[in-house]
């Protein structure tokens, strides 16, 4: 569990509406000389320093292993070592029940609006109800007192089975014996290579290269005449590529890697065009080919793939495979999807495994294709069936990674289903460039399988939802005792991280703040809570089958003054925490709220970098915000152009004073090029405007249709 600050900021979150222009870069802002002619205001809530990091690469270290099962309370907490047993006393009881009964009259007969005292009765209620659903007790009984929601347990434990470290791990499920064997190095890797006819396009490379595999020599041979073959101009210092060249050069440097560094991996290969062709490990029997009504049938690629195992380990399989390697030749269209269930039905034969699959275009043959979509159900049918294998990938404990090769349009937005719910990468490169991405994909092994994280917070604050909008502050359910959420990841690697934003709900500020205003001095530190407790439960399986939970409880103190809060905080928690939800409201296509949260956070956090070391972590993050919002003001624009409204809910008529646009203060140079990139971008940002201002506004429901359709 990492911490974004030392400190809980237990002042509720707020939030501002901020002037923007959906054509210009919201990050970094316009030139200050140069006015903003189509600027909109929007709320968005402020950015926090209550995040909490949950790093599943820490999966591996060691920690103590308990002796006895969980306790749990009802809310979902489990006893640790922040947990106290202490003795039942009834006549305390009876004053505690009495106090407490008093607190709530008075709160009830305090209440001003409707919506606090429906609010004050529940949170009565609801301590009335824990109340009375309490076990009963004889005096002396050990009674746990749940940190998170308040309830009573009587728990029995022996003095080596209560936990006395901040992590903890418990064994759910042991081994089996038949997979008690298994290895992180003995897992499986699947390439799914594209060998259709547009992988034959090339690039030029300076200087003369003789590339394995090249045909080029005995094409010359068919050139009796010794004719020139090049034309008027053309260059003769260069080397054409092609993109299947640059692939199967990549994936044979990383079988020649994995030989020496990992021996008893075993890989298997599969390529496609109008049909798919197994080779499998190219040393269990010959290849076969799946075509015809066979690539329309799940059922049937799923046992295609299933009938193909790999039992050769790649130090004994290396040199077949780099010869069936640089036998493929490109031609014909793109069975995607089919080699896609082939593949997976392979590689989940073994936890932990892999699948990468290297494309340059979208799948138009076979189930899966992209190019037969005609209507809204043709589209959610699709969708369907990525999502369904990728769920049926995730059970398996297999990962799938996308490269796709710059240049075509492989529809990433479908396949990205794919590498998200299995952890898996996803990225669009250079044909020239594809073996660094290989070697990152292929660097992070599988840790763990099944592995979800549930974050508990006490019941004065709440995690906020994924779903929430930009500018909710306060997204906790009224009434409820306790705050928790759970997520699942799936298969994690070492680069394996999720983040939570949490805040205080605003129930228990209005308590609060009534207690300062009837204290003389106004002074609300003195009912606030000095720490807050928080766990994290993750849930995982390893490689060898053994369920477990990791169980991580901290306390952290409560501050209500921001600068306190801002002090030493972890960048770097930040600004995972910032991509990660700019990236959900991107997914959902709020793409405006994606780059003002965005924005949000830079201006947050160039206050908060002081140190060397953070501003280390923030010219490191910024780059990549300023990637995103490159992408996101692209698309942005390029919906306007076709007559999409964005922008149906903002409040056109409220307007904010222009303030002049923040500098980023990460290293001067990078700063200083992206001044003048705006600034030579920007009479094309005019032109674009003014064709965006003569284009029809369209509904919101002729807006959806249309992104569906694009």
């Amino acid at each position: 569990m990492f911490c974004a600050s030392k400190f809980v900021n237990f002042k509720p979150q707020s939030r501002n509406a901020v002037r923007y222009d959906a054509t210009e870069n919201a990050l970094f802002g316009a030139p200050p000389s140069v006015p903003s002619t189509n600027a909109k205001t929007r709320y968005v809530r402020n950015a926090t320093t209550n995040v909490i990091a949950a790093r599943l690469s820490t999966l591996t270290d060691d920690v103590p292993i308990a002796t006895g099962d969980t306790t749990t309370c009802k809310c979902g907490a489990i006893f640790s070592a922040l947990s106290k047993l202490v003795p039942y006393d009834p006549q305390a009881e009876k004053e505690g029940d009495k106090q407490e009964k008093k607190e709530a009259v008075e709160e009830e007969e305090t209440t001003t609006t409707s919506t606090t005292t429906s609010t004050t009765t529940t949170s009565a209620s609801t301590t009335t109800t824990a109340m009375e659903e309490s076990e009963e007790f004889e005096e002396g009984d050990p009674i746990w007192t749940c940190e998170f929601c308040g309830a009573k347990r009587l728990v029995h434990l022996e003095e080596e089975e209560k936990p006395n470290g901040e992590s903890i791990d418990y064994v759910l499920e042991a081994a089996g014996v038949d997979q008690q064997k298994a290895s992180m190095d003995e897992s499986s890797i699947v390439f799914c290579i594209d060998i259709s006819g547009s992988m034959c396009v090339t690039s030029e490379v300076k200087g003369k290269l003789q590339l394995r595999g090249d045909t080029s020599s005995r094409l010359a041979s068919l050139n009796t005449e010794g004719v020139s073959q090049y034309q008027f101009g053309q260059r003769q210092d260069v080397t054409y590529i092609s993109r299947i060249q640059s692939v199967l050069a990549a994936v044979d440097a990383q079988l020649e890697q994995m030989e020496k560094e990992h021996p008893h991996r075993k890989v298997g290969l599969v390529t496609f065009n109008r049909d798919v062709t197994v080779y499998g490990d190219a040393c269990s029997g010959q290849p076969s080919t799946v075509a015809g009504d066979k690539l329309y049938d799940y059922a049937a690629l799923m046992d295609v793939g299933h009938r193909h195992q790999l039992t050769t380990p790649i130090a004994q399989s290396r040199q077949a495979l780099s010869k069936k390697l640089f036998e493929l030749e490109e031609t014909g269209p793109t069975a995607l999807g089919p080699a896609l269930v082939v593949s997976v039905g392979i590689a989940a034969q073994t936890k932990g495994s892999s699948v990468v699959i290297c494309t340059d275009g979208c799948s138009n043959v076979g189930i899966g294709s992209l190019d037969e979509i005609k209507t809204d159900q043709d589209r959610e049918g699709v969708e369907k069936f990525y999502s369904d294998v990728a769920d049926f990938a995730v059970e398996q404990g297999t990962t799938i990674s996308v490269i796709s090769l710059k240049g075509d349009n492989c529809r990433l937005q479908e396949l990205g289903v794919l590498a998200q719910k299995t952890n898996g990468d996803i990225d669009i490169v250079d044909p020239l460039d594809i073996t660094k991405n290989f070697s990152n994909i292929l660097s992070a092994p599988v840790l763990a399988t099944h592995v979800s994280v549930k974050l508990l917070v006490h019941k004065g604050l709440f995690v906020r939802d994924d779903d929430a909008d930009v500018d909710a502050v306060d997204t906790s359910s009224a009434g409820s005792t306790t705050s928790a959420v759970e997520r699942e990841i799936g298969n994690v690697t070492a680069e394996s991280e999720t983040t939570f934003e949490y805040g205080v709900r605003s129930t228990h500020t209005r308590e609060e703040e009534q207690a300062a205003s009837n204290s003389e001095t106004g002074d609300v530190s003195t009912n606030a809570p000095d720490s807050l407790p928080f766990q994290l439960q993750i849930r995982y399986t390893k490689l060898d089958g053994m369920r477990c939970i990791r169980v991580i409880s901290r306390s952290q103190p409560v501050t209500r003054d921001d600068s306190q809060a801002e002090e030493g905080v972890d960048i770097g928690v930040l600004g995972l925490n910032a991509m990660r939800q700019a990236a959900q409201y991107a997914h959902r296509g709020d793409y405006a709220a994606a780059r003002l949260w965005n924005q949000q956070n830079m201006q947050m956090m160039q206050r908060q970098a002081v140190t060397q070391s953070q501003q280390a972590c923030l010219g490191a993050w910024a780059p990549q915000a300023e990637k995103l919002e490159h992408r996101l003001q692209m698309e942005t624009i390029s919906e306007i152009s076709d007559g999409l409204d964005l922008d149906d809910d903002c409040d056109d008529t409220f307007v904010v004073p222009q303030q002049p646009p923040q500098q980023p203060q990460y290293p001067q140079q990078h700063a200083q090029q992206q001044q003048q990139q705006q600034q030579q971008q920007y009479p094309q940002q005019q032109q674009q405007q003014r064709q965006q201002q003569q284009q029809p506004r369209q509904k919101k429901q002729q807006r959806e249709q249309m992104r569906k359709l694009r």
